[in-house]
């Protein structure tokens, strides 16, 4: 509110002080500061009505907004009642209008001196809602906020009337909470039993599972570099000398071969010496009966024949001295005679070339 308003009000105040009759309406002083009402219409008419007081506690400021009027039924006359509106919503249990003072009704309310109208009788102090819906504000100097005063409508309510009087809409009014003091009021719906919504359970509260511990790696041991042993050279392989063969030992019945026995790779032995006394004798090979050619004696010995087996004639030619013996040739259309095994006679020699008796070997 500017101080030119603030002005005239007060000047107003002084003008009706010294007016003021057992009837009239006083200027109200007591408002709380920043007291907050609203009124909300709900039906055919719908709207609010806001109510507040101003930061020196002198009046009501009202704020009225409605819709849904007929064309037809206004203008509407609307006026704080003495009652809030009924549970069943009838605007009828409103009682009648606010007035403390005692004024009523008639002589109708002339705006041009407010205070001689009652202090619920709004729409005689400042105009009719003209038309189908209307908004608008005021400031009346004679209701109060205060709930110790005569002229408090806090816990009171507003009805509109039509043309003829009848009561077509009506509303309680409600505090406005005091977090809610902006430039504006705020809406609130009348104060009503509140259920107490049952608490709903409460859910689990699904712990986070721990997360799994990243295993640390063990840094892996470098490979050891495998140490490349040298090859063995290999061996040359020795050749071992081939060992000679051992001639039979003599023997006073007969030669036999002896077992040969490892002899060492050095030097080979030297042949055994036979005995000038011993002799040894091969022994004969059986032949098929026929007839045995002697082998040519050397000279200046003797060639003994071997004495056939018993029932074996045997008859060897008796070749010339220095001639070869010639075996017979076979007849016309015969087979040649196998090759006869060669006989060996072995025997003594008498007066060698040297004139020493000795052994030797035929032919």
């Amino acid at each position: 509110m500017h101080s030119f308003e603030v002005a005239v009000i007060l000047a107003a105040v002084g003008a009706l002080a010294q007016t003021s009759t057992e009837h009239n309406a006083a200027i109200v002083t007591d408002s709380p500061v920043d007291a907050r009402y609203i009124a909300n219409f709900e039906g055919t008419i719908t709207g609010r009505v806001l109510a507040g007081s101003d930061a020196f506690g002198i009046g009501v400021t009202f704020h009225i907004d409605v819709s849904g009027l007929s064309e037809t039924d206004g203008p509407y006359n609307y006026h704080l009642h003495e009652f809030p509106v009924p549970e069943d919503g009838d605007c009828a249990g409103t009682g009648s209008h606010l007035d403390p003072f005692g004024r009523t009704q008639e002589p109708p309310c002339d705006g041009d001196w407010p205070e001689t109208c009652e202090v619920g009788d709004l729409s005689g102090k400042h105009g009719t809602i003209e038309g189908t819906s209307d908004s608008y504000s005021f400031h009346d100097l004679f209701t109060s906020l205060n709930p110790a005063s005569d002229a408090f409508f806090g816990d009171k309510s507003i009805v509109i009337h039509n043309n003829n009087g009848t009561r077509v809409a009506c509303a309680s009014f409600a505090p406005v909470p005091k977090e809610n003091n902006g430039e504006e009021p705020v809406e609130v719906v009348p104060e009503e039993p509140v259920e107490e919504p049952e608490p709903e359970p409460e859910e689990p509260v699904e712990e986070p599972a721990p997360e799994p511990e990243e295993p640390v790696e063990e840094p892996e041991p470098e490979p050891e570099e495998p140490v490349e042993e040298p090859a063995p050279e290999p061996e040359e392989p020795v050749e071992e000398e081939p060992k000679p063969e051992e001639p039979p030992a003599a023997d006073d019945d007969e030669c036999e071969a002896e077992p040969e026995e490892p002899a060492p790779a050095e030097p080979a032995p030297e042949p055994p010496v036979e005995d000038e006394d011993e002799e040894c004798e091969a022994e004969p090979v059986e032949e098929e009966p026929g007839e045995v050619v002697p082998e040519e004696p050397e000279e200046g010995g003797e060639v003994k024949p071997d004495v056939p087996a018993d029932g074996d004639d045997v008859a060897p030619d008796v070749p010339d001295g220095g001639d070869d013996v010639v075996p017979d040739e076979p007849e016309e259309g015969g087979e040649a005679a196998p090759d006869k095994p060669v006989i060996i006679v072995v025997g003594p020699i008498e007066g060698g070339e040297d004139g020493e008796d000795g052994m030797k070997l035929g032919p």
